[in-house]
């Protein structure tokens, strides 16, 4: 209360917290904090905490409740897209059990609650959001963020109030919070790249969504997303990847896993035809694994592959699915369109499964086969042309995709050694000096991301 804030949740606080964020982002010794008091409720018109600061990291201590107006006349003559930014602040930590509410009711329009653009190594952990008009949290252009500990609510008829947006931005993990929206619970948009979502429950809301990608013809990129051990209750859809025809790109390297399903409508979705139009070009999806899904679907189809006809989705793969129907007595079914891929002991199993030729067939068979043993270490057949499964060392993945023959692994250095024993011995015996090299570097360059995360235990298999 130094700045002469009120708290009361009527008097408009916001210059006193504008002349805060100055003193704070001015500092250069110590450790800068902005502290927002417990037990006062502190309405804050629209406005912009503005870097770059003296000092890093910025602490933004959040105790009390922050609220938005509640009449749409205070964003006159302002950006009506946002209530709160913060841009250009690297290091900020934002925490404590204080709450945003964006009184979302008064308009349910396009103004998202807290909007944070160019903020390297962000941290949020512990605060309550609630009610945005539209998304609560949009992460855009920020690179190794900690979203942790979250609660975030808003109507389940409440439009386009999306949980969080990422665009932009790469390494984010997001980690053990409640999102209950009446839109997106998680929304990966363009441009978004290696994201860790882990311990999430979900609903009500539109699930965990890839896109929608490729809108008006845009060029849109998504991969690298790994989501496990997260539950959708009550949800509109579960796992989802959507893309809009007329679009290009691609969202690649997708895997869902140890997903917990209760009441949930359009449990696996893939749908390429966001809106119904005849388009040749597409976002290119490739690369998605689901495994070890286990639930109830409040839809009649589970499992619905939609994908372009022009670009079909290739290498889906689904592993130990067990989706039943909410209703007792009632069954669940499968949908497949211009998708190819493999299932292995997974329920729907509706026929026909996945689509494609002769050829393909013989690549699913040579998948499955891989998918089956390769807990026993068995070798990769020679002629399967790439892959993209779950690998049985020390619960990791692999993915090795396209003809660059890049190497990725999510968990475990054990992995990566028997990524490289598997590469060098067998998938690339002609070009083995090559295959190593690109190993070693796969090595280094995890070694340097996990360190960033906080795994570097694990990463040297002392976990």
């Amino acid at each position: 209360m130094d700045y002469g804030a009120v708290g009361d949740s009527f008097t408009d606080d916001s210059q006193a917290f504008l002349t805060a964020w100055s003193n704070v982002c001015g500092m250069k010794n110590g450790a800068p904090t902005l502290e927002v008091p417990p037990g006062k409720t502190f309405k804050l018109n629209p406005l912009k905490f503005s870097g770059p600061c003296n000092s890093s990291p910025i602490h933004f201590q959040l105790e009390g409740n922050i609220v938005a107006p509640n009449s749409t006349e205070a964003w006159k003559d302002k950006d009506p897209s946002r209530w709160i930014e913060i841009s250009n602040v690297d290091g900020l930590q934002i925490d404590g059990g204080g709450q945003i509410d964006g009184w979302g009711s008064v308009w349910w329009k396009d103004c998202n609650a807290l909007h944070i653009h160019n903020c390297n190594k962000l941290q949020l952990k512990g605060t309550r959001h609630l009610n945005s008009a539209r998304n609560h949290i949009s992460i855009n252009y920020c690179n190794y963020t900690t979203l942790f500990n979250l609660t975030i609510t808003a109507p389940k008829d409440s439009p386009n109030t999306d949980g969080i947006d990422i665009a932009q931005s790469s390494y984010t993990l997001i980690q053990n919070s409640i999102i209950s929206t009446g839109d997106d619970c998680i929304a990966i948009n363009n441009g978004t790249t290696n994201i860790n979502i882990t311990g999430v429950t979900c609903g009500p809301g539109h699930g965990i969504s890839v896109g929608s990608l490729g809108g008006k013809g845009a060029y849109d990129i998504v991969e690298q997303v790994y989501v496990n051990n997260c539950s959708f209750n009550g949800a509109e859809n579960g796992m989802r990847i959507k893309t809009w025809p007329g679009g290009s790109g691609y969202a690649r390297n997708i895997t869902f896993k140890q997903i917990i399903l209760t009441n949930t409508n359009n449990p696996i979705i893939i749908d390429q035809n966001y809106e119904d139009l005849m388009k040749v070009s597409a976002v290119k999806i490739s690369g998605v694994n689901f495994r070890d899904v286990n639930g109830t679907s409040g839809s009649e189809i589970a499992i619905t592959l939609n994908c372009s006809q022009s670009v079909w989705c290739t290498d889906i793969f689904m592993d130990t699915i067990n989706i039943t129907s909410t209703s007792s007595g009632s069954n669940v079914h499968a949908s497949c369109h211009n998708a190819r891929g493999v299932a292995s002991s997974t329920s729907p199993d509706d026929k026909p499964g996945f689509s494609g030729s002769a050829e393909d067939e013989l690549s699913q068979h040579n998948a499955k086969k891989l998918i089956d043993t390769s807990q026993k270490g068995l070798r990769i057949p020679k002629h399967f042309p790439y892959f993209h499964v779950e690998f049985g060392l020390n619960k990791g993945f692999v993915h090795v995709i396209d003809d660059e023959k890049q190497f990725k692994s999510s968990h475990g250095l054990n992995v990566i050694r028997g990524m490289l024993h598997l590469a060098a011995e067998d998938m690339y015996r002609r070009r083995r000096y090559e295959a190593v090299e690109v190993q070693k570097q796969a090595v280094a360059s995890f070694s340097k991301e996990w360190d960033l995360f906080g795994w570097t235990k694990q990463l040297h298999g002392t976990s």
